[in-house]
Parts: structure tokens; C-alpha cells; sequence
């Protein structure tokens, strides 16, 4: 998890930049994806960075939600095949599961289509449409 978590913040740092600040890039408890504004690039989140987006995996409906700062979420479905993402997302459900997470916890979550969503202008040096 931590090489991949250390790909994908390069991966958000590098130009065309998802943010106009560096970002860095945590997985909590819950498998919740954390990009916070890393403004020291330590990839630690400091009292004073704060939060810029998290990425959840909605196992019922088989998307991923993406919620910004402001509280806009978007959602993505993923298939999970190929033995990679399957690691990947059987490790983050294990997490979710251990925390808490359930898999109705998502269900009511209203998301707006990705090609109808439009991020904060702090976050548009690069845009949602940049591929990252």
C-alpha cells in the first residue's frame, strides 16, 4: 500500500499539476484516501495542511466517490479485474470492513457525473480532465 500511495502522489505532482500546491497523500483506517496540501512535501499531513480531497470505494455499487473540499463528490465505477487492482481494492475492502465500513454505507451518496463535475478553483491548475 505505501508504494503504491507513494506512485500515485507523484503521479498528482506531476506536471500538468493536479493542485496548485504540492499534495500529499495518506490512507486512513477506513481506506479512505486522503489528499491533503502538502505544503513542506513531507508527505505527512502538519496541523496546518489541509484537506483537498478523499477518494472512498463504494464496494455495493462498485464505484469510487471522490469528494472535494468543498463537498462536491463524483463517482467512478471500476470493474476491479486485472490481479493488480484486484489487490489493491481486496486490501482496501479488508481495511473498510475491519473499520466499520459496511457496504451499504454508501448507497444514499448523491455524486455528480464526472463530465458534469467542476472543481474548486484552488484545484483547477490542472483540472479533472488531465488524466490523473
Amino acid at each position: 500500500m505505501d508504494q503504491f500511495t507513494a506512485y500515485y502522489t507523484q503521479v498528482l505532482n506531476a506536471d500538468p499539476r493536479f493542485y496548485d500546491r504540492p499534495l500529499g497523500l495518506e490512507v486512513q483506517q477506513d481506506a479512505t484516501f486522503l489528499g491533503f496540501a502538502d505544503a513542506n512535501s513531507n508527505g505527512v499531513q502538519d496541523a496546518d495542511e489541509g484537506k483537498v480531497f478523499t477518494v472512498e470505494i463504494d464496494e455495493e455499487n462498485n464505484r469510487l466517490i471522490a469528494t472535494d473540499v468543498a463537498g462536491n463528490a463524483s463517482g467512478l465505477r471500476f470493474s476491479g479485474t486485472g490481479f493488480l487492482a484486484g489487490v489493491l481494492l481486496g486490501n482496501l475492502l479488508n481495511r473498510q470492513r475491519a473499520a466499520g465500513v459496511t457496504k451499504s454505507s454508501f448507497s444514499n451518496r448523491n455524486v455528480t457525473s464526472r463530465a458534469s463535475y467542476q472543481a474548486p478553483s484552488s484545484a483547477r491548475s490542472g483540472g479533472p480532465r488531465t488524466g490523473k
